[in-house]
């Protein structure tokens, strides 16, 4: 079986400005919106590559990674329901 082909960090900002930020966007905006994109990007890459604990002799992950993973999976899907449903922006 193939792998898709994996997407660095640039082409995933590239898609998510063009989805999600305004063609009338202010430079500001799209700077602080590009600033908070990498800091999420590069809080996730520490996450995988420092906090992981991968089995020893096996290197798969353990079943507390797991489990680690699966709880930020859910807490990332909340937050995107909240922000979905209005509930999760700012007054």
């Amino acid at each position: 079986m193939q792998r898709p082909e994996v997407k660095g960090f640039e082409q995933r900002w590239n898609d998510y400005r063009d989805r999600a930020i305004p063609i009338d966007a202010a430079p500001v905006q799209r700077l602080e919106t590009e600033k908070a994109f990498f800091a999420g990007a590069l809080s996730m890459y520490e996450f995988i590559t420092c906090d992981l604990v991968l089995d020893r002799t096996t290197g798969e992950p353990t079943d507390g990674d797991v489990a680690r993973m699966e709880s930020l999976g859910s807490e990332l899907l909340a937050r995107l329901a909240s922000f979905l449903s209005g509930e999760g922006r700012d007054a």
